[in-house]
């Protein structure tokens, strides 16, 4: 697991929760959500000794829920079955596609509202910090010798979204990016997700 930057980026996550009301004001709401996710990079950060092959994921379907009281949120996003694929053969037993990628990502965030509700829609920005799990089916022995079956990292959230008030509950839709290390000390690894939801209030 790399979460040795952690603290770098736990300063201006502090600022910013300093900077939001002194205490969280609101009714506490579950957000369950559906919708895609979408890698956002290559995965040439598994190779191990295997410089000579590129590969990418595709997208597939995700799910999440978010528990938010005020500016406070907590959010979890999931997805599986994202197909592996390769697409720069150094090694020919390495050819197509090679495998299966899921990914478990977890963060605390703050919420922000700059603009005021316009009739029925409220949108928001959020940032935080939290980790990400990846993890890894290969179907073919020189993939599962060259790279890992999983990992786990430090990761960054950022996200925009808007809140339509249907009465009682709410409709969310939200495009989130969890945000990782690379591997060579740069976070540049992106987890996006593009997710619609109904918020229920529970008290």
């Amino acid at each position: 697991m790399r979460i040795r930057h952690a603290p770098l980026f736990a300063i201006p996550l502090l600022a910013l929760a300093l900077a939001a009301p002194a205490q969280a004001q609101g009714r506490l709401t579950v957000t369950p959500l559906i919708g895609g996710y979408i890698p956002g990079n290559d995965v040439h950060d598994l190779q191990q000794g295997a410089q000579d092959v590129t590969m990418d994921k595709e997208a597939a379907l995700g799910l999440g829920l978010n528990v938010e009281l005020g500016w406070l949120r907590g959010s979890l996003a999931y997805a599986s079955g994202a197909t592996v694929n390769v697409e720069d053969i150094g090694d020919p037993t390495l050819a197509g596609e090679i495998g299966e990628g899921s990914v478990l990502a977890i963060a605390a965030d703050v919420v922000l509202r700059p603009l005021p509700r316009l009739i029925v829609v409220q949108p928001y920005l959020l940032a935080g910090a939290g980790l990400k799990r990846t993890d890894y089916s290969w179907e073919t022995d020189g993939a599962r010798d060259a790279f890992p079956s999983d990992q786990s990292d430090f990761a960054l959230h950022i996200g925009v979204g808007a809140d339509i008030s249907l009465g009682p509950v709410g409709l969310v839709v939200e495009v989130t990016d969890f945000i990782s290390n690379e591997g060579n000390d740069s976070f540049g690894r992106h987890d996006a997700f593009g997710m619609l939801g109904l918020k229920l209030g529970l008290f």
